[in-house]
This record gives C-alpha cells, structure tokens and sequence, in this order.
C-alpha cells in the first residue's frame, strides 16, 4: 500500500525528466558514436606499442641465451634461446602496421631480426661444434652489436609513431569528453528538483523494504537450526522453548525446565577463562560462543560448543536470548596411538642413520695431486670418475682450465689460502651449479697441494632430515601430553621387559597412586580380585600367542579403601620385526555404574520386558554380528515380522539399499565410540517406507559388547519440514516479486519522471533570457545533477532485479554480472557456459542467480582474490554451476560450526529444488562453490 503510494507521487516527475533524457539522446550518440571510434584507435596503438615491447624483450631472451651458451657451453641456456625465437615469431605476427610508413618500418625490422636470429644460430652451431676452443670473435661479435643497435633504433621509430596515433586519439578524446560532461550537466541541472522532492518519500520506502528482509532472515535462520540442542530464553534468562535434543544433553524435559533460570540449571563453567568475563563479553557485543562446561540432571560434567545470541525487540530493547548447544564429550581417543607411531618413528629414523652412515664409510675417497702451476700430478680412480674423465687425459693439465666452473668458488679461495699459509685445512662445501655437497682435505706442501674429498650430499640431506623429524618428534610429543591431559580416559604405557609403566593423570586418579611414585606393574595385578586375575593373564597369554594386535578385559579392581570397582581395558600390542612384543598402550574406563546397571536388568528382566514393550517406539539390542538379543513387541507390529524371523534377520535389513551403507556406518561409530543415533527410512516385510529416528548406545550385556537403542516415527517432523520449505518458496517468491515490482516502478516511473524535469528545466533555460553568469552555470549543474540521478536510479532498479534475467535468460544475465563484478572491482571475472541458452522456469532462474550474486559477494569480501572463474554446464538433465577463486580459503571444519547465514541462504536454495550446494577449499589454495539443480524437478 505504501509502495503504491509512492508511485502515484512520483510518477509526474518520473515523465518530466524523461522527456528531456529523450531530447538529449540523439545529440549524445553521436559524440558517443565519435568516442568509440578514437578508443578503438587508443586501443589498437596500445596494443601495437605492447607488442613492440615484447619483442624487445624477445630479442634480450634471445641474445641472453646465446651469450650464455657461448660462455658456459651449458645447452640448458638453449632453452632460453628457443623460446625466445618462437615467442618473437608469434609476437611479430600480432603486429599490423597503421599505415605506409609503419609498414615500411616493420618490413625493415623484420629484415634485422632475420639477420640476428641466422647469426645467432650460426655462432651456436660453432661454438656446438667446437666447444671450448670456439674463437673469441664468436663471443663479441662487432656486427652483432651494430644489428641490436638497429634492432632497437627501428623499434623505437615504430613506438614513436604510434605514440602520435595515441596522442592524437587522446587529445580527440579530450574534447569529446567535454562535449559530454556539458550534456551530462545540463541532465543533471533538469533532474536536481525531482530529486530532492523524491529523496525522502523513497527512503522511507526502502527502509520499510530492509526492515522486511531482517524479519526474513531471521526467520530462516531459525529454520535453518534445527539439528543442535536450542534454548531460548526471555530478558531475565528464564527458558521459554527448549527442544528434544536439549532434552537429550541435559536429560530434563521440557516441562522440568520452563520459567527456570538456564544459567543456574547448567551451571557453567570454563576451563581457562573465568565465567564472569566471558558474561561482561557477551553482554558488551549481545553474542559469544566458545567450549563451555555444563552439568546435567545426573550431575555429569559435560563439554559442549555453546553459542549464543541476544534479541531485541523493534525498540532496540532486549527481548531474550537464542542459545545454541552440541556436546563435543566423546572425542580425541586416539591418543595411544599417535605415541605409537612418533615413537617408531623415531626407532625408524635412528636406523636410518646408522645404516647410511656405515654405507658411507665404505666409499673410497677421491684423491689429487697438484704442483705449484696448479697441474694435476696424480689422479686416483674415484676422482677421475666424479670429473667423468679418464685419468690419463688430465694428467699435466690445469685444474681451473678443466673445472673453469669452480674458479670463483669457495673452494678455489681456500686452495689459494692453504698454499700461501701452508696450513693443511678440512672444509665442506656445497656447489650449486651442481647441487652436491663434499668434504674435503686439502694438505699444501713445497712441491704443491694434495686433496682427499668425498660426495657428502647424501649425508648433508640426511642430517637435515634428522633435525626435521626431531622436531616433528618434538611436536608429536607436546601434542601427545595435551592429549593425555585432555581427555577422560585412563591411559596407561607398559614397556614389556620393565616393572614399571606410565600413566596419564587419570589412571594416576583412577588407580589412586602417588604422582611422585613410580607405577609398579606387578602391584597393580595383585589388585585385581583373584578370580578376575586369572582370566585377565589367561587372555593376555592367549593373545601374545596368536599375535593379536588388540586385547581388551574386564575386571574387578580392589581400592584402597577396601571396596572394588569395575574396570573395562581396552590395549594395544606393539609387535617388533621378530613377531615379539615390546609395548602395550592402553586406555581404562571405571565401568561399575554400567555394571550396576547391567547387573539390575538382569534381575528385573520381567519388568524390563513390560517396560521395554510399553515404550511409545520401537526397541531393539543386537550384538555385533547384527544378531537381535532383544526387541519389543511394537517393532513386530509396525514391521510385520514374527518373532522367528527377527532371528534370523540384520538391522541394515530395516532400511532401503541406498542408506545401508550409513546405517553400517552408524552402528560401527557405536561400538567405537559408545554411542550415535540416524535419521533415516524403516522398511517394512511389505516394503512400506516410515521415515524413522534411530537411537544406539554401547552397553556389555551378559559379557557380550551390544548395540541397544529406539526408534521413532518422525514421519510428522518431516512433514513439517517439509511445510517449513514450502513456507521458505513462498517467502522467497514473495520478496523476489516485491523486488521485481519495485525496481520496475521506480525505472519506469522515476525515469519518466526526471526526463520530464530535465526537458522543462532545459526549456526554462532557453525561455529565461539572464547575463548572470552563475544562473546560467546553475542550469547547467542542475541538467548534469539530473542525469546523475537518472543513473542512480538506473543503479538501484538494476540491483533490485536485473531486466537482462527476465528479459535475455539466465546466461546473459550471468555474463552481464560477471562483467559488471571485473569492471566496478576490477577483479578477473570469466564465465562459460556450454549452452547459449537455458530455459529455467522464473523461480530456478532466480535462484541459481541469486547464489551467483552471493558468491561473488563473498569472494569480494573475504577471498582477497585476484580472480574467480564461472562455469554453468547441463549434462544429462542436470545443471552443474561451479564458482572458483584463487583466494586464501578457510577452514570449512570452522565455518561449518558458524553457520553463516549467506552460505546457509544459498545452500537452502540449492536444496527446494531437489539440488545440492557443496564447497570445497584450503587454506592458501582457493574456494569452489559446485552447485548441482535437477532440470525435471
């Protein structure tokens, strides 16, 4: 109602100025039509002056190559050389001369550079052919210089010359630039009144259109959180909502905690920070999120990611609070084995070195002899060998003439010192041109100078090595104790051959034994009751001899107190290359509560059953083979089958063949880690599908490790999901038609509008006969104010709603933004797309739209990129958009956790049409968006 208001207030001015952009349209095509064709020519004298450079620098490669070769006889400079020869080809044919004398020019410089290129190649097929020996002449060649000379000279007479074509096409620029700010002022001057007398009633209609978008996104936002514990709470911190999977963290329900304060039922607690700051932090930027400690209704300490934000009302007055809660408890129980492998680790690399220093020591050292002029008197096998050259042919020869390459050496320097000091010396030098390292000893004497060295390169990489993995070891081993300290579990290190073993605080805690003793491995064994103790040696016995890696045990320990816990191993065996043991690593649980447990189902089996049958789901416990132990009657009578056929049957039957492979997956993350549940389908012996919420939880049960766990219908919860997602359609349909209208409005009616004003403005400056100065320069600003308008309004109806997506496809539409996102951020945008054409229905055309705009959006602000490449393909009835940029990426473990309300935005999108939005990227290596839409959807 109020958008309709504004129209019919604007809708005057819009036709005013718009009849005076029309006048004002013939006269600045022509200056446009004029301003191409100078920047045409500007471009095409750019270009040309950019080849030439090329070309410059193709020569230098060229020359560059030549030199180098000629000197060293190193055929790697050829490298240079050929491909500075096939660039100057490809470059010379980019140039097109402008006119006679240009042509006159560039036939000449081909001409030297046909003269330079056969030289050169003739100087290296001497120097090829002669090598060492070549004549000097070869190398500093008079003539050579003279063409390079002329080379440059005709080169730069080109430059000249298209220099005068740019000057030319910039000074004619100039002056049609002003011809066209004079009519963009004149525009302006027209549009200036309509501007002002608009300005407000628009602002205030926008403002109405954000707040709107607010309320939406927060609504989504809340949609989109749905799989965490959620709590919301009003201005006081009193719980007003707190769902199933709260109930399942905390263990009250919802009714036990309504009206009650959150903080004071979760009595939170941080490990490293006191919880009065992290309060005064949250109340000072209305949001926090970090690792909390909480407790639960049995009083158990729980770890949980905790974020939470605070609401306001459209007042700006706090309204509440949303509190977002996932226990992050089970984790990091692979502390053993990250000790097992640095340490073998470090057994591995000392062999290492051992082994290659004795394989070192056997190498014969090379050994010369010099006389005073610096001639080879004596060369054994090995050194013959290294310079790759007969003995015989380098007696009497020079050194620095056979090996020229070290005269600027280290080593020649300490040659040179040896003999003046006459001091014997040992050094180790590193030759790069040859990437070895060797020791030498060099023992100068009266007659000359002897030299024994040998090839360390071997060893040089494998000390760096060493001190590469000392320091992984190092870091291994810091991580190693954070582990320990971190988690629950009660770690224990036995180096078999020993009596004694380590311990982490835990077991220290567990075992109720001294931090300042050493643990006796012995004593403990004497604490394990006497029945439990045999069976304990007689398991580890038997796993010993058939060489098991993994052993596990249950059994009753006595405290010192007098009374006995129960207590679950589970250990790992490390084997040496033998086949014997040599380490245990294990962990310990004090599982007496669960025993208890056990042990009382076990007595009230019978009311167990009664309760077991009257639950509103379905129950289920299986070992695991997969064989069921037991079940109610409800999954007997949803499912259709007889008690009989249970037995006989695996759970991953239960499900359709596409989610057997994650309800595997979810029952071994069960048995693993003691506990995970699945969304997933319940299939019936007639095959009816009931989408279902599966439970499971480790329990031993009779001595047996089993799986015990409900199932619920949620067939309601999807439904309801499902509405929420029509509702998202809706709601996404409506704010792209508000925005298409709006933006049509304000191009047709605004537009309108300001040629009007421009035209009756344009029409008083002519009417109104004044020799004052400033009011005629008043007119002018007023028509180029006007014009300035006209595209401030053209800006926000093209934001609002692209005319290009309803008008030319989607694919033009995505062409024009790629362009507009290079052309106003002046980052590299490309874009490809294998059909010339694809038909969306409006809807998925807009979406897949609007996660490009977002995109982009978010490559802006947070990639530092350089440039992004844009693909959109249809294969098989699938439309496939995939986004990459070079950027610095992110950690998508992180992200994830935030929850950002872009990335989820698009993702939702993805998702109503039946498609999927995944992204992909490292840190340091770039960002890839893969959105995948089913066409017959």
């Amino acid at each position: 109602m109020q958008i309709n208001k504004t129209s019919k207030r604007v809708r005057i001015g819009f036709i005013v100025a718009l009849l005076f952009i029309l006048i004002l349209v013939v006269f600045s095509y022509k200056n446009a039509h004029d301003d191409f064709n100078e920047n045409k020519t500007l471009h095409s004298s750019v270009s040309k002056v950019k080849v030439l450079k090329d070309i410059i620098q193709d020569i230098e490669l060229i020359e560059q190559g030549e030199q180098n070769y000629l000197n060293t006889g190193d055929a790697a400079f050829l490298k240079d050389y050929e491909r500075g020869i096939q660039q100057i080809k490809k470059d010379s044919l980019n140039f097109i001369p402008s006119n006679i004398k240009s042509k006159v020019i560039f036939d000449s410089l081909k001409l030297l550079l046909n003269i330079k290129i056969s030289d050169s190649k003739s100087a290296i097929e001497k120097r090829t052919s002669l090598g060492i020996f070549l004549p000097k002449e070869y190398q500093e060649s008079i003539s050579d210089l003279v063409i390079m000379n002329n080379i440059r000279t005709t080169i730069n007479n080109l430059e000249t010359d298209e220099w005068e074509n740019i000057n030319k096409a910039e000074r004619n620029n100039f002056i049609l630039a002003n011809q066209r700010n004079n009519q963009l002022l004149f525009i302006a001057t027209i549009c200036l009144f309509c501007f002002f007398s608009l300005y407000l009633i628009l602002q205030k209609n926008f403002k109405l259109l954000l707040i709107k978008e607010k309320e939406l996104k927060f609504k989504s936002s809340l949609i989109n959180q749905l799989s965490d514990a959620i709590i919301t709470t009003d201005e006081l911190y009193n719980i007003v909502s707190w769902n199933k999977y709260a109930e399942e963290v905390y263990g009250y329900n919802e009714k036990e905690v309504l009206g009650l304060n959150y903080f004071d039922l979760a009595n939170p607690a941080l490990e490293n920070e006191d919880i009065q700051t992290a309060v005064d932090d949250f109340l000072s930027s209305s949001n926090w999120k970090g690792e909390v400690i909480h407790h639960t209704k049995a009083g158990k300490k729980i770890n949980v990611d905790f974020s939470t934000t605070m609401l306001y009302d459209e007042k700006g007055i706090q309204s509440g609070s949303v509190t977002i809660v996932r226990d992050i408890t089970l984790k990091k129980t692979t502390a053993g084995e990250l000790n097992k492998l640095t340490k073998e680790l470090e057994k591995e690399v000392e062999r290492k070195v051992t082994e290659q220093n004795i394989v070192f020591d056997r190498i014969t050292d090379a050994f010369i002899a010099l006389d005073n002029d610096w001639n080879y008197t004596y060369i054994n096998k090995k050194a013959a060998s290294l310079y790759n050259m007969p003995a015989e042919e380098m007696i009497g020869k020079n050194i620095w003439k056979i090996t020229p390459q070290i005269a600027d050496h280290e080593f020649y320097n300490e040659m040179m010192r040896a003999k003046e000091n006459q001091l014997s010396t040992k050094i180790e030098l590193f030759h790069p041109k040859t990437g070895q390292w060797f020791e030498d000893w060099i023992y100068p004497d009266q007659n000359g100078v002897s030299v024994y060295y040998r090839e360390i390169t071997n060893r040089k990489i494998n000390e760096q090595n060493i001190s590469e993995a000392r320091k992984a070891l190092e870091i291994a081993n810091e991580r190693f104790e954070l582990v320990t300290k971190a988690t629950n579990d009660a770690i224990w290190d036995w180096k078999l051959g020993t009596e004694t073993l380590w311990g982490n605080d835990a077991f220290l805690k567990l075992m109720e034994i001294d931090p300042t003793k050493e643990i006796n491995y012995n004593e403990l064994l004497a604490r394990i009751v006497p029945d439990d103790l045999k069976k304990y040696t007689d398991n580890f016995a038997k796993t010993i001899a058939n060489k098991v890696a993994s052993l596990t045990n249950e059994f009753s320990l006595t405290k010192l107190d007098g009374t006995s816990i129960t207590i679950f191993d589970r250990a790992n065996i490390l084997y040496n290359s033998e086949g014997a043991p040599f380490r245990i690593i294990g962990a310990l649980q004090d599982i007496t509560i669960q025993k208890q447990i056990q042990k009382q189902i076990i007595h009230e089996k019978e009311l167990s059953e009664v309760l077991i049958n009257s639950l509103p789901g379905i129950f289920y416990m299986f070992n695991k083979s997969g064989k069921f132990i037991r079940w109610n009657k409800n999954i007997l009578n949803i499912t259709g089958y007889t008690n009989e056929e249970m037995k006989n049957l695996n759970p991953i039957e239960f499900v359709p063949e596409d989610q057997r492979a994650l309800l595997s997956e979810k029952i071994m993350n069960v048995f693993n880690y003691g506990i995970d549940n699945a969304e997933t389908t319940l299939l019936t012996k007639n095959n009816i599908r009931i989408p279902y919420y599966f439970t499971g939880i480790f329990i031993n049960y009779e001595g047996e490790d089993c799986m015990m766990g409900v199932g619920i219908d949620i067939t309601d919860r999807v439904n309801y999901q499902e509405q929420l997602r029509e509702l998202a359609i809706h709601l996404q349909n409506i704010r792209e038609e508000e925005r298409t209208r709006i933006a049509r409005e304000i191009h047709d009616e605004l537009g309108q509008q300001l040629t009007g004003l421009k035209m009756d403005i344009s029409w008083l400056s002519k009417k109104i006969v004044n020799e004052t100065i400033q009011v005629n320069e008043k007119f002018e600003d007023t028509l180029l104010l006007i014009d300035e308008t006209v595209k401030t309004v053209r800006k926000i109806s093209t934001q609002l709603r692209p005319s290009i997506l309803d008008d030319l496809g989607l694919v033009s539409a995505m062409e024009w933004q790629s362009e507009e996102f290079q052309k106003r951020f002046n980052i590299i945008s490309t874009f490809i797309s294998n059909k010339p054409l694809i038909e969306l229905d409006s809807s998925k055309s807009t979406a897949i739209f609007r996660i490009y705009q977002e995109c982009l959006t978010n490559v802006l602000r947070h990639s530092q990129a350089t440039s992004v490449a844009t693909t959109i393909e249809i294969h098989n009835g699938i439309l496939e958009l995939k986004i990459t940029d070079n950027g610095i990426g992110f950690n998508q473990t992180e992200n994830e956790n935030k929850k950002t309300l872009g990335l989820l935005g698009m993702k939702e999108r993805a998702l109503i049409f039946g498609g999927t939005y995944q992204t992909i990227s490292e840190i340091n290596k770039g960002t890839t968006i893969l959105v995948k839409l089913p066409l017959d959807v």
